[in-house]
């Protein structure tokens, strides 16, 4: 199973049902000469369909996210695995205990699993304020 880390806020406000939404930035962009952002090109998908298009700019990009619509991905957070009991650091916040970062949970101690359940494409500050409140912001 696939993992998405999440910081101790977030996961605070996934386990209120404050955040039904998350922002990842496309790490397949690159930039040109002037530093613009601009995406690389995908004919197809590994399953031989189109994938889909995006145009910015004038510029007709083709996006191949990390998820797909309907997987199933575990939300890791910081984590200690203390004596076969897992606690997660923002349900119990101690300094005193060693905590593994989120990035090298196994998805089987993960607190959360999350469901896709839509993928697109935006720029940077396209967020609206509805986007914003399922985002966790206040």
């Amino acid at each position: 199973m696939k993992r998405l880390a999440f910081s101790d806020d977030m996961m605070r406000d996934l386990a209120a049902g404050v955040k039904s939404m998350t922002r990842r930035p496309e790490k397949r962009a690159t930039p040109d000469a002037k530093g613009r952002m601009f995406w690389k090109f995908y004919t197809e998908d590994p399953n031989g369909l189109p994938a889909p298009s995006i145009r910015w700019d004038g510029n007709i990009s083709v996006l191949r996210p990390r998820f797909k619509v309907g997987e199933f991905v575990a939300a890791t957070c910081a984590y200690n695995a203390y004596f076969q009991k897992t606690i997660y650091r923002f349900r119990e916040p101690d300094a005193t205990r060693c905590w593994d970062t989120s990035r090298i949970m196994p998805a089987a101690l993960a607190p959360f699993v999350l469901r896709i359940t839509d993928v697109k494409a935006e720029r940077l500050g396209q967020i609206s304020d509805e986007d914003a409140r399922r985002e966790g912001a206040v």
